[in-house]
């Protein structure tokens, strides 16, 4: 069998479907059953696979615009696979080979009225895009059963054409003695400090968020926002100075990942309020560096959680309060929280999504000649 994985979002960094490339490249070099069978990476140019097994294709050809449905075409025609793997909703259009998407969400269908008209207006293009790759591919891949459900009851697609498959956290997410140090240091955020991570788009619900946090009783608590802004979306930027929080409220918008792990490491808390995720991986490299961990009791989030975290009602500002307050007030709380976030992430890992995702080609690959 000859797959073809493509791996051009890894030209996107810092969007989920670029993580996604990376998480399960690293899961596919880790793999020691790959001589079984022929697999081709298509990345772009400046990037290498350590798996003698994995044989690579460069290419240029944009992610996520026209010119790909006119370009890929040719190109699987010159490199031929026996199964295609496209980590998105898009599909390219023009060939007629077994093929595989992942979907990650369906957000902007499910939660609309959340963004912008503009966005409002584009989601019903992306609903039909999605559907035509849903009913031209083999199989599709969800990151969640809660995605399962929204794109079977969505599309109306067979059960039996989604396959689940988790993602992970990035090993690098560990416990790090001496962050709080290193970051008073470079940043001079001061201790303690609760901390959320995550673009700031409507849906995470950082409105509200910030409502109750400034009802949290404990006052020498700060609360870290790390994130870039998504288009124009400043909305709680803005409420941060209209709540009167600017000496209580520090917003980072870019930090490195080498950075971002100390963050975690010293936080006394992360939260999560979003209204929808479709895996929700910040909940996981919190856990990963033993911070406890609040988030909301919808989409995929209570199933990634499971029992190591504070569950939330994301649309009620007094339940997002009262959690906070249960774990700043209680160290026992805060230690068991910590303790099992510790045990829930090692149940996630990208060489066992690397080989879920591999049964997957070959079911896509058998259901061809059957």
């Amino acid at each position: 069998m000859r797959t073809l994985i493509d791996m051009r979002f890894l030209s996107v960094p810092g969007t989920g479907i670029a993580s996604y490339s990376e998480g399960l490249i690293s899961g596919l070099e880790k793999n020691e059953n790959l001589s079984e069978d022929e697999f081709i990476f298509l990345i772009p140019p400046g990037f290498e696979v350590k798996n003698p097994y994995i044989k690579l294709e460069t290419s240029n050809i944009p992610v996520v615009k026209i010119q790909q449905h006119i370009l890929m075409p040719f190109y699987l025609s010159k490199i031929r696979p026996d199964v295609y793997h496209y980590p998105h909703f898009d599909l390219p259009f023009g060939f007629n080979i077994p093929s595989v998407i992942t979907i990650h969400d369906l957000k902007y269908i499910k939660i609309p009225e959340l963004f912008y008209r503009k966005a409002r207006a584009k989601s019903l293009l992306m609903k039909t895009i999605m559907k035509d790759s849903i009913r031209r591919v083999r199989k599709v891949i969800t990151v969640s059963k809660s995605s399962k459900e929204d794109i079977i009851n969505v599309f109306n697609v067979s059960p039996d054409k989604i396959e689940v498959i988790y993602e992970a956290c990035d090993p690098f997410y560990r416990t790090i003695p001496g962050s709080a140090s290193f970051i008073y240091k470079k940043y001079d955020i001061r201790l303690p400090f609760i901390l959320f991570v995550g673009e700031i788009r409507p849906h995470k619900n950082l409105n509200h968020l910030l409502r109750a946090f400034r009802q949290v009783k404990y006052r020498d608590y700060y609360l870290i926002i790390v994130g870039k802004t998504y288009r124009n979306y400043r909305e709680p930027l803005g409420l941060i100075e209209k709540l009167c929080l600017q000496d209580r409220v520090r917003y980072l918008m870019f930090i490195s990942k080498e950075d971002l792990v100390h963050l975690y490491n010293a936080a006394t808390a992360f939260i999560l309020p979003s209204l929808y995720e479709g895996f929700g991986l910040p909940v996981l490299e919190a856990m990963a560096c033993g911070t406890p961990v609040i988030t909301s009791n919808v989409s995929s989030l209570p199933e990634i959680a499971g029992n190591a975290a504070l569950l939330i009602d994301p649309y009620d500002i007094d339940s997002i309060t009262d959690a906070i307050n249960r774990v700043l007030g209680s160290t026992s709380l805060e230690q068991t929280l910590k303790e099992r976030g510790l045990k829930r992430v090692q149940e996630f890992s990208w060489s066992t999504a690397a080989r879920e995702t591999i049964e997957v080609y070959k079911k896509a690959y058998n259901e061809k000649k059957n």
